[in-house]
């Protein structure tokens, strides 16, 4: 009878009329049932985040190309230093598909630089055509 009884108590979890079935507990407080409900409705620390995302151009400057100053926001060039539109100042972003992983800032303009289109600095030509070479000219960037 017992082996009975066990079997119904699962029937009982897959019935939302669980005191129509026999059941004594609450399909809620019966242990399956809490983890088919953690995998069905998104936990809340979970749907509160969203990474969000652009799709961009992507290119480059160097201090090659006479880019070793100072950025439109006061720092001066270095490793991590992107040029975005002025909407995006001071945020920082990670490239997808970076090779270096690394976490970059919007902390420089330009003239050519407007809506979805970053420009990485780095020291050299050889560094940007890594990065390129990896990403491609189009990349998608996660804000952080």
């Amino acid at each position: 009878m017992k082996k009975s009884k066990s079997l119904l108590l699962v029937a009982c979890v897959g019935l939302a009329a669980f005191a129509l079935a026999g059941c004594t507990q609450p399909a809620s407080t019966v242990g399956p049932v809490s983890i088919v409900e953690q995998f069905q409705q998104p936990r809340a620390e979970n749907a509160a985040f969203k990474a969000e995302t652009a799709r961009v151009a992507l290119t480059y400057y160097t201090c090659e190309d006479g880019f070793c100053g100072s950025t439109a926001s006061g720092t001066t060039v270095h490793l991590g230093t992107a040029a975005c539109d002025r909407d995006w100042m001071g945020r920082r972003f990670v490239i997808h598909g970076d090779p270096k992983g690394l976490t970059y800032t919007c902390e420089d303009t330009g003239g050519a630089v407007d809506g979805n289109h970053v420009d990485i600095w780095f020291a050299t030509h050889a560094e940007g055509r890594t990065l390129i070479s990896a990403v491609g000219t189009m990349a998608t960037i996660e804000f952080r």
